[in-house]
C-alpha cells in the first residue's frame, strides 16, 4: 500500500482544484446559456467555506473540532451538486463538462521530463480530492523507471453520489479520466485501465 500522502498542504491544493472544475462548470453553463442560475444554486444548496489561505485552512482544522471533515463533505458535494444540476437539464452536457475537466487537467504541470514516470502519477494524485483526509485509496502493484501500475479502491466520494443518486462509475470516473488525458496531453505518457481498479502509466 502506499504511504499516505493526505497532508494538510495536499488536502488543501486539492480542495483548490476541485473549486476550479466547480468555476469551470459553471463558466460552461453560462456560455452553453442554460435555463438555470448555477452558482446561486450550488451556494444555496452547499455554501461555499471560505479560506483566505492554506495558514487558515490549517488552524481551523486545529481550532473547530470536525472542520477538516465538514470542508471535505462540502466541496464534495458542491462538485456532485453542480454536475448534477447540468446533467439532469441536458445529459449531452456531459461532452461540454469533460471539456471542462480536460482543461484544467493541461494547467497542471505534468513533472514528467528527466523524472520517473512516479513523479506524473503524484501529479495526478496531486490534484485530485479522492477521498478524506486518512484514506488512501491507491495502491501501487508495480513501480519502474518508465511504467507504474495501480489499483484504485472506492473513495469515500462515491458515498456521496450514491447518497445524491448520480451514477458514479458513468459520470465522476469518466470526468477523472479525461482530466487525467489532459494532464498528459503534452507529454509521452499514456494512460491506460486494464480493468475498471487497475491503471497503468507508460512512458512511450
Amino acid at each position: 500500500m502506499e504511504h499516505n500522502t493526505n497532508t494538510n498542504e495536499k488536502i488543501y491544493g486539492r480542495i483548490l482544484q476541485q473549486e476550479k472544475f466547480i468555476d469551470g462548470i459553471i463558466l460552461k453553463s453560462e456560455e452553453e446559456m442554460m435555463d438555470i442560475d448555477l452558482r446561486k444554486n450550488i451556494n444555496e444548496r452547499f455554501p461555499k467555506i471560505e479560506l483566505k489561505n492554506q495558514r487558515e485552512f490549517e488552524d481551523r482544522i486545529k481550532s473547530e473540532e470536525g472542520f477538516l471533515d465538514k470542508i471535505l463533505e462540502n466541496v464534495e458535494m458542491r462538485l456532485l451538486f453542480a454536475i448534477k444540476c447540468v446533467i439532469e437539464i441536458d445529459e449531452s452536457q456531459i461532452v461540454n463538462l469533460k471539456s471542462v475537466f480536460y482543461e484544467e487537467g493541461k494547467d497542471i504541470p505534468a513533472h514528467y521530463e528527466n523524472q520517473p514516470i512516479k513523479s506524473v502519477y503524484d501529479s495526478i494524485r496531486n490534484s485530485l480530492l479522492d477521498g478524506g483526509k486518512s484514506e488512501e485509496i491507491n495502491q501501487i502493484i508495480n513501480e519502474e523507471y518508465d511504467e507504474i501500475i495501480w489499483k484504485r479502491e472506492i473513495p469515500t466520494t462515491k458515498y456521496y453520489w450514491d447518497k445524491m443518486g448520480v451514477d458514479f462509475q458513468k459520470y465522476y470516473l469518466g470526468l477523472r479520466e479525461t482530466f487525467i488525458k489532459g494532464l498528459l496531453e503534452k507529454t509521452d505518457v499514456k494512460f491506460t485501465k486494464l480493468d475498471d481498479t487497475v491503471c497503468v502509466l507508460t512512458r512511450n
